[in-house]
């Protein structure tokens, strides 16, 4: 990917920059200033092609509008492929998506005509990171880095990506550089608090947590961390309190949603249960195992086992921790028997059977 050296514009709020890249605000409609290309159309003399933007802009944001505003903002880049932030919003809409590869196609093509266009190379170190290649993800986050180095957001980006690799020490001396750079970056403060908690130090977590939260009321993650810590003290209502806020402020925070189900199938409460499990799917649809308990749930509530086994075998297809795939088959074995299936019973069970002894193997 060719880069250019290209001072970038002034820094804004990390976490601004962030929203507005995630809506496609940032950016500009023709090249910039500094880029020695001069052969960009003036928007005034491409005012339909700009209005076609504006228009896909208002359809990415209304539920149901992705394909048409793909659709305008393909007769955008056939009438013009030169308008950089055509390409760019084609990349932020799949990205809202979920579909990583074919948005980081577009912030590449975006690249092509402007290699300084740092808040494509950040969105397309997301996507990376979402398809969980952070390798690529590392890249493109230093890449920006080398174009403003004094954003702390995004140093606590790489951050997390050392957290994620088991790299404690080296994550906690990004997470402060970060916080040096710019103290409100909650996010790096509550990601400290997670660290102290890994460490064994639930209370100075929740310190760091609740540092973290009167900086940034809706911190993402806080609540999540301090119902963990709530349970590990054996506080469950308090747990229970904190994953509910977590969702109340992040609906698509799935593994809230999952823990949540976990409190209220040792309390007895089947259909929040259900509930909560249904969210955990809902926030991620990738998510395995949030598929597979809930086909478990249904089964044990001896309802909806047509819907049962469809989780379940959607789980399976995903997957899932190798430890709860053979639950998967076993689920469905179960259900095939209540429906007088015995030969597809039969093989789930040994399915189920196989995975477990080969889990057991690789454990040893």
């Amino acid at each position: 990917m060719p880069f250019t050296t290209a001072a970038p514009a002034d820094d804004v709020d990390p976490e601004v920059r962030q929203r507005l890249a995630a809506l496609g605000y940032v950016g500009s409609f023709v090249a910039s200033a500094n880029d020695p290309r001069t052969d960009r159309a003036d928007p005034k003399d491409k005012i339909d092609l700009f209005n076609l933007m504006g228009t896909a802009r208002d359809l990415g944001r209304e539920e149901g509008g992705f394909e048409k505003a793909v659709g305008l903002l393909n007769q955008v880049v056939k009438a013009d492929p030169q308008v950089i932030d055509a390409w760019f919003s084609l990349g932020n809409l799949y990205f809202k998506e979920g579909r990583y590869r074919e948005s980081i196609d577009y912030f590449r093509k975006t690249l092509e005509l402007k290699p300084d266009y740092d808040i494509a190379v950040i969105n397309m170190a997301h996507a990376f990171r979402r398809l969980g290649d952070d390798a690529a993800a590392m890249a493109g986050y230093e890449r920006y880095l080398q174009l403003d180095p004094r954003d702390a957001y995004v140093r606590y980006q790489v951050g997390e990506v050392f957290l994620d690799r088991g790299d404690i020490d080296r994550a906690e001396q990004v997470f402060k550089q970060a916080l040096e750079l710019d103290p409100k970056v909650a996010s790096a403060t509550n990601a400290l608090g997670v660290i102290a908690y890994r460490r064994g130090d639930p209370a100075s977590a929740e310190k760091l947590i609740r540092e973290a939260i009167g900086v940034k009321e809706d911190v993402r993650l806080a609540r999540y961390n301090l119902a963990l810590i709530a349970e590990s003290r054996g506080d469950l209502l308090n747990a229970e309190r904190e994953y509910l806020e977590e969702l109340k402020l992040h609906p698509d925070s799935y593994m809230a949603a999952f823990n949540l189900s976990l409190l209220y199938e040792r309390s007895g409460q089947r259909d929040l249960r259900i509930d909560a499990l249904k969210m955990s799917v809902g926030g991620n649809p990738a998510f395995a195992e949030g598929h597979i308990f809930l086909a478990k749930a249904y089964l044990e509530r001896g309802s909806d086992l047509d819907e049962a086994a469809a989780l379940a075998r959607k789980g399976l297809s995903l997957s899932p921790d190798p430890k709860v795939a053979p639950l998967g088959h076993y689920v469905l074995a179960d259900i095939y028997n209540r429906q007088g299936r015995t030969a597809e019973a039969a093989h789930e069970a040994a399915l189920g059977r196989a995975l477990e002894g080969r889990a057991r193997g690789a454990a040893r």
